[in-house]
């Protein structure tokens, strides 16, 4: 609605694979972008996250945006559009250059990114506090551990 002209292509993606990795990895080459939500951890029973403080509570948050996008060796930003004053605002902040996980420390660099991210979500969840939606139980997931005991 905003521009006619725009030509978005929109890839919905359920489940990544070596096939997805490489159509993100082209898309990132050919100068475009790939938006990936990170504050939501899939449903299925398989899913890889980590408990982070987050609002005074650990929480879930995916791995795997922060792994993708290390594998895609591009920039990262974070966007939230928040509404304000009667219309829209867009917030992209730099993340990093690019995310970096080395072999023998690969869980707590993943750890580090995703405290960040948590503290950004967290400041932006503060000062807007009626613009963040989540739809299911974000505390009191199991932890890690936990899901893999169970299996």
């Amino acid at each position: 609605k905003v521009n006619s002209e725009t030509n978005i292509n929109f890839v919905q993606v359920d489940t990544v694979g070596p096939d997805t990795a490489m159509l993100l990895k082209q898309k990132v080459d050919d100068g475009e972008f790939v938006a990936i939500v990170g504050d939501r951890i899939p449903i299925d029973d398989n899913a890889r996250f980590l408990q982070v403080p987050f609002l005074g509570c650990d929480a879930g948050f995916p791995m795997g945006p922060f792994i993708l996008a290390a594998l895609l060796r591009c920039p990262v930003y974070t966007l939230f559009c928040i509404k304000h004053d009667g219309g829209y605002q867009v917030d992209v902040e730099f993340f990093a250059e690019r995310l970096q996980l080395a072999r023998k420390s690969r869980e707590a660099d993943l750890k580090g990114y995703i405290v960040q991210y948590a503290e950004i979500l967290q400041r932006y969840s503060l000062q807007y506090p009626y613009q963040w939606f989540n739809f299911y139980r974000f505390w009191g997931l199991p932890t890690p551990i936990e899901k893999k005991q169970k299996a």
